[in-house]
């Protein structure tokens, strides 16, 4: 890989393992018990890749779930970009991709999305990135994906 990779990861669903109790628990309290997927932290680290964590999750939570990233993982993404705006979660996420770009410039095609919902891959599309619901691998990944290389164990087509 020639350039350093940057990838855009989606909090819920995708970094946080969700739990069937999560339905019915205020974010308050569902922030403290939260477990994640250490498994990208790797992959991430393996490459040395830019991680930008962006969420729909609003600003007022930044804190408290950076804060639980850390004490869990031992690990911080080099930036995180939560909900400013209102909106669908797609939306805010496209918000999200904007400050990032402002920042960074424009997409690469060393960026990729790990990222749950199917509007924001589209969304992501549309910017020629390259994203991948990581979710609902049968297995963690080991190497870098990227849109040539197929998948080990994917119950799903990548749309």
């Amino acid at each position: 890989m020639s350039e350093r990779p940057l990838l855009l990861l989606d909090l819920h669903y995708t970094f946080a393992i969700d739990e069937p109790w999560h339905r019915t628990t205020r974010l308050e309290n569902r922030i403290p018990k939260e477990t994640y997927r250490t498994w990208i932290i790797d992959l991430a680290r393996k490459y040395d890749a830019i991680v930008a964590l962006t969420t729909a999750r609003p600003i007022q939570y930044a804190d408290a779930t950076l804060t639980r990233i850390e004490e869990v993982t031992g690990w911080q993404p080099h930036g995180a970009f939560f909900r400013k705006i209102e909106g669908k979660p797609h939306e805010a996420k496209e918000d999200n991709l904007r400050r990032i770009i402002e920042i960074i410039g424009e997409p690469q095609p060393h960026w990729i999305g790990f990222e749950s919902n199917e509007r924001t891959r589209a969304m992501y599309r549309r910017y020629g990135i390259y994203s991948l619901a990581v979710h609902r691998l049968a297995t963690p990944l080991t190497e870098w994906p990227s849109p040539d290389t197929p998948l080990p164990d994917q119950p799903f087509a990548l749309p």
